[in-house]
């Protein structure tokens, strides 16, 4: 009888730390529902950005990202130098003199040269208001509501254009909190409207996928509607180390020396991303100043080599460490080493500097070196560290609940023997 009590006893053990590891690794996919990093997960992909160029170019010996193939697949668009005034009026409506937008009958040109062609999609990662009204917009919002596969950004906005169908619209907004002071995450959710990134995923590879809800999933496979995302595609200059240009200003290298046929031509078979690579629409991230277009570019790309989708091989992973883990909360550490290593002060010293947040960031970085996908540990060492205050506080509490318990029979005349 005792030692099938035994049996029973380490089945219970056991039963409890492998349901305690599962909820730890569905708590680990939860931190990406957080929009906004809370564990400085920007913080920690800002040192390790260098180190993992050395890690893929010096070790690996091949580049992060083949920037001759996003060439191949997308087509860049600035917008930055092609401007024209309009009246620009004071808080009361009176104007005030003129100011610079985006020119709406070059967009137009340019959006109807390669109407019809055979282009997979046209993100217009630009903002439209009624104010910025000029005498191309019935011409210019026509041809952006005949046009089949465009996306144009989203704005929220009182002033905000009504002319473009909700169709159409796609939202590219970053996510930045009070307590951030860079864009770390991009999000893939955003309710009713539709992801300009994600929009975009679906358009070039002939699918309808959405990530939204608590477990969103790809086709069948589970995956993440929020990614601390890796940027590998990065423009430094309007021409890159090969003397290439990394973008095409709209009038002075499309409009002015193509024609339209030409035009169609050289956009075909590519993503088409409109928008102001030249410092208008720029962003503080990890790795530094970054045009709102190219992050857009690094969302589509992160999709594209699945790294949205959930990687169980990894996640086995995570799924055992938190098995020490969880047996290192219930256990002394020390107890779990070999009897001729307990009396080591150097082993001693190492086990009793562990933390459960060292542990999982340390395999967090591992992860990231090797697949570019970084997880927010947030949730998991929160509950980590309620249980550890539970054990190591059991006693008080138990005791603090006691004297509740007997607090709240008193009030209500409940008898002793009587349970609540």
């Amino acid at each position: 009888m005792k030692r099938l009590g035994a049996i029973r006893a380490y089945i219970y053990r056991g039963t409890v730390v492998c349901v305690n590891a599962f909820v730890l690794v569905v708590l680990t996919l939860m931190g990406n529902l957080l929009s906004t990093d809370k564990n400085g997960t920007g913080s920690v992909m800002e040192k390790l950005d260098i180190v993992r160029q050395i890690y893929n170019d010096k070790i690996l010996g091949r580049n992060v990202i083949n920037t001759s193939g996003i060439a191949d697949s997308f087509f860049l668009v600035n917008i930055g130098y092609d401007r024209e005034m309009v009246t620009a009026v004071d808080e009361f409506g009176i104007p005030a003199g003129e100011r610079p937008v985006v020119n709406r009958e070059r967009l137009a040109r340019f959006l109807k040269s390669i109407d019809g062609g055979n282009y997979k999609s046209v993100i217009l990662d630009v903002q439209f208001f009624k104010a910025d009204a000029g005498e191309a917009d019935l011409v210019f919002f026509a041809t952006v509501n005949s046009m089949p596969r465009i996306l144009v950004s989203q704005n929220n906005d009182d002033d905000a254009e009504d002319a473009i169908l909700p169709d159409k619209l796609a939202s590219s907004e970053y996510n930045i909190s009070l307590d951030e002071n860079e864009f770390v995450k991009y999000r893939y959710d955003h309710g009713d409207v539709k992801d300009m990134a994600l929009a975009t995923y679906n358009l070039r590879n002939n699918c309808d996928v959405s990530l939204a809800g608590f477990f969103p999933a790809d086709r069948g496979r589970l995956a993440s509607g929020t990614l601390a995302l890796w940027m590998p595609y990065r423009i430094e200059s309007g021409y890159d180390a090969e003397g290439e240009k990394t973008y095409y200003n709209l009038g002075a290298d499309l409009l002015d020396v193509y024609s339209p046929e030409e035009l169609a031509d050289l956009v075909s078979g590519k993503t088409i991303v409109i928008g102001d690579y030249s410092g208008g629409d720029d962003h503080d991230t990890y790795t530094g100043t970054v045009a709102g277009p190219v992050i857009l570019i690094n969302a589509v790309i992160a999709l594209e080599q699945h790294r949205h989708i959930i990687n169980w091989w990894w996640m086995s992973i995570f799924f055992i460490v938190y098995l020490f883990l969880t047996i290192m909360l219930i256990y002394d550490p020390v107890l779990l080493l070999p009897k001729r290593w307990r009396k080591s002060k150097i082993w001693n010293l190492i086990l009793t500097g562990l933390s459960f947040g060292t542990i999982i960031l340390a395999l967090n970085v591992v992860m990231y070196l090797c697949t570019g996908v970084i997880y927010d540990i947030y949730f998991p060492i929160l509950w980590l560290t309620v249980l550890y205050v539970i054990k190591d506080n059991y006693d008080t509490i138990r005791r603090c609940l006691c004297v509740a318990v007997k607090r709240v029979k008193r009030r209500f005349h409940i008898p002793n023997n009587q349970k609540i």
